[in-house]
């Protein structure tokens, strides 16, 4: 039995499984309707946000990067976090 019971499903229209511009693809969190009415997301259009957590069913690809990488486009630091670290390393 697994530790996690899963709720449902994610699924989007990608079949090919590559490491980049997930940013521009839809994807639909599909519950167990034997296990979920609809009634159980009422009232979630009036969060903001939501946290899901998932599992990638699927292994890796052959040359798959799995450590870090540079930032993907351009990258800024927000005007508040300089404002707030400005005296950081300052004693």
């Amino acid at each position: 039995m697994p530790l996690i019971k899963p709720l449902g499903i994610v699924s989007s229209p990608r079949a090919e499984r590559l490491d980049d511009e997930w940013d521009s693809i839809v994807s639909v969190i599909e519950l167990d309707a034997s296990r979920f009415t609809p009634d159980a997301l009422l009232g979630l259009d009036q969060f903001s946000h939501i946290e899901v957590v998932f599992h990638f069913d699927r292994e890796a690809e052959p040359g798959l990067k799995e450590q870090a990488r540079h930032p993907r486009g351009e990258t800024r630091e927000p005007q508040w976090a300089k404002e707030i670290m400005a005296g950081y390393w300052k004693k």
